[in-house]
């Protein structure tokens, strides 16, 4: 039942959303801007759109060492694409987890637990970027102050919680510290919480591992933000790249609110807001917020369809343990016609 709630709340928020960010819209200029785009510049889209997914896959390849060489880029590839299929309660998520367990033989929560370090590195990026960028967007005088104040704030946030996820001591006593002060029944479960976080944070603690994920996390989103800005300029949008920067980053956090499967509505609403504070007028704003929208979401939602019938997954593998984290055991689900004959194959057997 409290599922439920929470789907409806989403659904809410999304229509609300979706009510705002398209008032006034006028469906003849979408066919209008449709007809001007520039064609070169959305075709060059699709280099960095592309480097966008195999950059996220060969992160989270680095992200199993010692034992990277186990996982081909095939597997990783199909997996990571089940998760952009747009479910309610992120289940695709769980989906992505459980498949990869079952065709490698991984345990589910080792699996999990590199979900978990490559959503915190995503965090971690995005605020840098969002610390960098915010400084030198063109935005109107009065908020150009606060803007680089609120970037410097990111920043330095970033970079703390990168210091502290590398050095796991130092959350452990402040944790400790924090938990000793708490009611006795809450204290204990954020110690273990946060064991369950710096389990998954553990490669962050090899300074050569934890390189190798900084720059491939920086590529991913340094490659998202070209892809955008290239987008811009194929719909003759006059935005500075650090503009474009400044859009993924909103786009990408405001993920966080509770919205429709596929973030329908939200994600208009911020780059309808984000465009018009740089300058855009409020119909082209729109316009581009739906074409961004369905060319970030349809395409990598298709191929992970596709995926999802190739693996003949079934619907064990979309259950999760009531918070929408992980399958409710640590053995691999049952992946019809994927489940491994053995712990360590090492090729793809699409």
């Amino acid at each position: 039942m409290k599922r439920i709630a929470i789907l409806l709340v989403g659904v809410i928020i999304s229509i609300v959303s979706l009510y705002f960010a398209l008032q006034g819209f006028q469906l003849g200029k979408l066919w209008e801007s449709m007809a001007n785009v520039q064609i070169g510049f959305f075709l060059l889209m699709a280099v960095p759109y592309i480097l966008t997914f195999m950059t996220k896959v060969w992160r989270w390849r680095v992200l199993f060492h010692p034992d990277e060489k186990r996982f081909s880029t095939g597997v990783l590839f199909s997996s990571l694409m089940i998760s952009y299929v747009p479910l309610p309660f992120r289940m695709g998520e769980v989906a992505r987890g459980a498949v990869l367990s079952a065709r490698t033989g991984t345990p589910v929560a080792r699996v999990f637990s590199t979900i978990l370090v490559e959503k915190v590195l995503d965090v971690l990026t995005l605020l840098l970027f969002l610390g960098i960028s915010l400084p030198f967007v063109p935005l109107p005088r009065d908020l150009q102050g606060p803007a680089t104040a609120l970037g410097l704030v990111f920043l330095v946030v970033a970079l703390v919680l990168l210091a502290l996820a590398m050095r796991p001591d130092w959350v452990r006593r402040l944790v400790a510290l924090v938990a000793g002060r708490l009611p006795a029944r809450l204290g204990p479960r954020i110690k273990e919480m946060t064991e369950h976080v710096l389990e998954g944070l553990a490669p962050l603690s090899n300074p050569r591992i934890a390189v190798k994920l900084g720059l491939w996390s920086l590529a991913t989103w340094g490659v998202n933000s070209v892809a955008i800005y290239l987008m811009l300029l194929a719909f003759n949008l006059t935005v500075p790249p650090m503009g474009a920067v400044a859009l993924m980053v909103a786009t990408n956090l405001g993920m966080a609110v509770p919205s429709a499967p596929g973030y329908i509505g939200t994600f208009e609403l911020i780059v309808v807001l984000v465009l018009k504070v740089l300058g855009i007028e409020e119909s082209a704003a729109q316009t581009f917020a739906i074409v961004y929208h369905f060319v970030g979401l349809v395409p990598v939602a298709l191929i992970g369809i596709i995926s999802v019938l190739q693996q003949g997954i079934g619907f064990a593998s979309f259950r999760s343990n009531g918070d929408g984290d992980k399958p409710t055991t640590d053995k691999p689900t049952t992946v019809a016609h994927a489940t491994p004959q053995r712990a360590a194959p090492t090729r793809d057997k699409r």
